[in-house]
């Protein structure tokens, strides 16, 4: 690979407390939302219930039984990646004939995953 060659960003995909899609986050953004709330998913031994950030809803709500098996994080992941992909026009089947990257950024990484 060359060095400092062009690339090409065709498709965006975010999922987060602000929404559940790039066009949701960017709205609620736009409208000042923050959308911080006590912790709903998990509990804290602390005595303040400080506002988290949390995803709330299921990014497969009809979880197909192949999804059953990967981490709620990585659930998170494979559907801003599936947005990006629709995003850039692409279809699943194109992407093995394509050079393809991806970037990820994520406050959790499946960290979570290890807590009791």
């Amino acid at each position: 690979m060359r060095k400092n060659a062009p690339v090409a960003i065709t498709g965006i995909g975010c999922l987060s407390a602000a929404g559940m899609s790039m066009k949701e986050n960017m709205a609620s953004l736009y409208a000042g939302k923050r959308r911080a709330a006590p912790p709903v998913r998990f509990s804290s031994g602390h005595p303040a219930p400080y506002p988290v950030f949390e995803v709330l809803e299921e990014p497969f709500p009809e979880d197909p039984p192949r999804y059953k098996k990967i981490s709620r994080t990585c659930r998170l992941g494979l559907a801003a990646a599936l947005e990006a992909m629709r995003d850039s026009g692409l279809e699943p089947g194109q992407l093995p004939h394509l050079r393809v990257g991806v970037c990820v950024g994520t406050t959790v990484g499946s960290a979570m995953n290890n807590e009791e």
